[in-house]
């Protein structure tokens, strides 16, 4: 039955509609998982980007648990099919952001429905997406969304219930110490141990927990030198300023992946922790740095005009 479903998925198979499902299928990557939280990070509040990116850690760990578990055998033969982690990851970053947002009294009835919406049209083409790639059968793609929302509102009610004090900087900055030092160790494990260093290579799943270790490291590593010495604070500039950096840093990060991931790091594995270290560094601490000193000399100017005129 779950084959017939597939198959039926692919009645508009074409060459185009190829391309475009592989493309659709990028939104539930990791990668567009970094995107989301460093835009978040720069635009809205840090705390709630490090907080963003806590339950997306939580639930790649479950999902990886549970495809070992299960170990199920994709429609195109493959392992690992249930849950879909596609399917899962941006479910889970649609529930929090739609959680964040209608918890918000900022935003308006229509737009709140309005944003529902969407993320809901977005995980039926993504999981329609997996169906017809042929690596998901779609009790994978509903597994993935339930327990998406579940793990959502799970952690979003032990957040909620831990005490005030356990919420400072220094608590924060304990979390940050522990998760750098079980992504360093756990990267060493993997560059010297073989046979883990042979799966990195033979299978994308490997490759990215590999690579997802250094990108961790980057963020907590980051944002403590933030705390320390920029304390960047996206809540002080107005929207249109926020949408600039967004873009100008956006630039940046592209220009970095493109020449340092995509052109050298991607050409041997053992290259691609460090890579993303140094990107996600350069999104948490040295940018947030260029835009706060950025937003220091517009004030200045800002205030040497109301003071001549």
């Amino acid at each position: 039955m779950e084959y017939q479903i597939v198959e039926a998925t692919r009645w508009l198979q074409s060459p185009f509609f190829d391309a475009f499902f592989n493309v659709v299928s990028w939104f539930g990557t990791e990668l567009f998982f970094l995107i989301v939280f460093v835009g978040l990070y720069w635009a809205y509040k840090r705390e709630y980007a490090l907080k963003f990116g806590l339950f997306y850690l939580v639930s790649v760990g479950v999902n990886s648990i549970l495809k070992l578990a299960f170990n199920r055998t994709r429609p195109n033969g493959g392992k690992h099919s249930f849950p879909s982690g596609h399917s899962q990851t941006f479910a889970v970053q649609g529930s929090m952001i739609t959680y964040e947002v209608f918890k918000n009294k900022a935003f308006t009835k229509g737009r709140r429905i309005t944003l529902l919406l969407d993320i809901i049209i977005s995980w039926v083409v993504i999981a329609y997406a997996r169906m017809y790639l042929n690596m998901h059968f779609l009790t994978d793609v509903l597994g993935g969304l339930f327990i998406a929302i579940l793990l959502v509102f799970v952690c979003e009610y032990l957040y909620s219930v831990i005490p005030a004090r356990f919420k400072t900087i220094k608590v924060k900055h304990i979390i940050e110490y522990v998760l750098f030092g079980v992504c360093f160790v756990a990267m060493i494990v993997f560059s010297v141990v073989t046979p883990l260093m042979e799966k990195v290579i033979t299978d994308d799943s490997f490759l990215t927990i590999y690579w997802m270790f250094g990108a961790v490291m980057g963020v907590t590593l980051g944002d403590w030198l933030n705390d320390l010495f920029v304390k960047y604070d996206p809540s002080v500039d107005n929207a249109s300023a926020r949408v600039v950096k967004c873009l100008l840093g956006f630039g940046i990060l592209a220009v970095y992946y493109y020449f340092i991931i995509i052109r050298f790091a991607s050409r041997l594995a053992y290259f691609l922790p460090p890579a993303y270290l140094v990107m996600m560094f350069l999104a948490t601490f040295l940018l947030p740095l260029v835009f706060k000193k950025w937003s220091n000399e517009e004030k200045r100017i800002d205030e040497f005009d109301r003071s001549s005129k």
